[in-house]
């Protein structure tokens, strides 16, 4: 298993500026950033945070006629 950085809920809820709240909601819709348990504890990896993030950009769209 490669070496990288696991963020707890609320440490995502923090990054994120999201409630953790709404990560377990997201957690439960099967919609938010991937996860995995460890002794009870879940935990994100932050390279497939960042992965989500990314598949989850969307780039602005510039109206025609605007400069």
């Amino acid at each position: 298993m490669p070496n990288r950085t696991n963020r707890t809920t609320h440490e995502l809820a923090e990054y994120l500026r999201r409630s953790e709240r709404t990560l377990i909601r997201w957690r439960h819709q099967g919609i938010g950033p991937s996860y995995f348990r460890l002794n009870g504890q879940v935990l994100y990896p932050s390279d497939l945070t960042e992965q989500w993030l990314e598949s989850n950009r969307h780039n602005p769209v510039r109206e025609k006629g605007v400069a």
